[in-house]
């Protein structure tokens, strides 16, 4: 068996930091992905039953509680939190506007 590595059979599913072109190639289908998923978010933001769901998501993953039980479940709690930070983060990124409109919608609601 030969040692030596022929670039015919090299895996392309290989990724080398080291390979400026597949850095680059990586970077330029990472940024698609996220305006892709940035698009999705600014779609489903222009729909209002998809702001109440959010809305509603948001306020179950206690976002704007304190999350300190004194117990374990502080853990648990802070948990649900990051992910409505991080849903929260997404749809700040998508658009601002959306976001403030959500937010105005839930406070007629609850008028």
């Amino acid at each position: 068996m030969n040692d030596e590595t022929n670039s015919d059979d090299i895996d392309p599913d290989i990724y080398s930091t080291d390979d400026p072109v597949q850095v680059t190639k990586r970077q330029k289908r990472a940024a698609r992905i996220e305006q892709q998923y940035l698009d999705d978010m600014r779609t489903l933001m222009g729909d209002a039953r998809f702001r109440r769901w959010l809305w509603r998501v948001l306020g179950r993953c206690r976002l704007y509680e304190i999350s300190y039980t004194g117990t374990q479940m502080t853990n648990f709690y802070e948990g649900m939190r990051n992910v409505g930070l991080g849903l929260l983060a997404d749809v700040q990124k998508a658009g601002m506007e959306d976001y403030l409109k959500m937010i105005h919608e839930a406070k007629d609601v609850d008028k």
